[in-house]
């Protein structure tokens, strides 16, 4: 039985929020969805679960209709589905009432339920969220109930008040396969219990790729004495994502200038590629004679943050003795006897440059 795991699509979300390329990568969770339905048709996949939070929020008509025409596409791969905490079913939910095509499987319950699918021998076990957290453990203790079956569990969760989990104690229930949703990574608690990931990334703290998961059940067996002995399962991580988030250090020098800044950002764009965005740490000391416009940098690319831990090199104790007994003296006096922290050294720095013009070169 082969099959294909995936969750937190999180279709109708505005990934980087307010940037100029938001709304382009909320186009593109749709597309990432559209290409994991076109896998399906390609691979012959049996079963597609989708591990919850399908949607961002509570689902318009629309975004059903929308998404149910992209499943509908492939009659031969049954599709099961459970709500998350994000798309949770609502006394509103446009998810009560909507038709599926029947080749979906929704398991809306908020208590576990399944759906037995004869031709493939498989049972898929699974629960939706009603409400945004669930602090009950309601997968400890669960067994299947027919262990002749494929026997696979859909969950979303693994918190403390989203699903918390007892994963040795899950991992003895017997399930050949427990499809994993709500953490936005890839994680394997084991070989049999695994995290899918979102198939994008959706937040600048979703680095590397990401995708979903491919895989292969064979039924279970039995020994001679009678004993079952669970199916063999392969998987394999399929990287999708259309881009990833990179975080990147660049260490300012005195030699730096705000071209020769551009040029290290622009190369560092052309190396990783510049569908990709960027996480940007700048750090060192710098020629304070030089003006570096950092919010001037955002047209070499997708960068969504730019951190900035530079500061001007001064030579403080040359700068004190040549200004003891005048204003400059004295604030540097002060400042120095408060804490010692960034803060105040991003203050004494930065009141040293006003006082002193922009601080002249022979300061540093």
């Amino acid at each position: 039985m082969k099959f294909i795991h995936t969750a937190d699509l999180h279709l109708g979300m505005e990934p980087d929020k307010d940037h100029p390329w938001s709304k382009m990568r909320s186009r593109e969770l749709w597309d990432a969805f559209s290409g994991i339905i076109d896998r399906c048709g390609i691979m012959k996949t049996d079963l597609l679960l989708i591990a919850g939070d399908l949607f961002h929020k509570q689902p318009l008509v629309r975004e059903l209709k929308e998404a149910a025409g992209l499943m509908a596409a492939v009659p031969d791969t049954r599709i099961v589905i459970i709500a998350g905490n994000h798309d949770y079913i609502s006394g509103t939910s446009g998810y009560r009432n909507f038709k599926w095509p029947d080749n979906v499987s929704f398991l809306m319950s908020d208590r576990i339920g399944s759906v037995y699918f004869e031709d493939i021998n498989t049972e898929v076990y699974g629960f939706s969220y009603h409400t945004r957290d669930i602090f009950e453990p309601l997968l400890d203790g669960l067994k299947p109930a027919d262990p002749h079956r494929i026997n696979i569990l859909l969950g979303h969760g693994g918190e403390a008040s989203k699903l918390p989990v007892d994963w040795k104690q899950l991992e003895r229930a017997g399930f050949d396969y427990v499809a994993m949703g709500h953490l936005h990574k890839n994680i394997d608690i084991s070989d049999r219990i695994r995290y899918a990931g979102s198939p994008e990334p959706l937040d600048l703290n979703e680095t590397g790729r990401h995708g979903y998961i491919e895989g292969e059940i064979s039924g279970s067996t039995f020994s001679e004495d009678g004993r079952i002995i669970p199916g063999t399962i392969t998987t394999t991580r399929v990287e999708s994502s259309k881009r990833e988030y990179i975080k990147a250090d660049i260490k300012i020098g005195t030699e730096d200038t705000y071209g020769s800044l551009r040029n290290r950002i622009k190369g560092l764009i052309d190396e990783r590629g510049d569908s990709n965005i960027y996480i940007l740490r700048l750090f060192g000391e710098y020629d304070p004679q030089i003006s570096f416009d950092f919010e001037g940098l955002n047209d070499l690319g997708l960068i969504v943050r730019i951190i900035d831990e530079t500061k001007p090199k001064l030579d403080l104790e040359k700068l004190y003795k040549e200004n003891d007994g005048n204003v400059i003296g004295m604030f540097i006096d002060k400042m120095k006897s408060g804490p010692d922290n960034e803060i105040n050294e991003k203050a004494l720095y930065y009141g040293i440059m006003a006082l002193t013009g922009n601080c002249p070169q022979n300061y540093y």
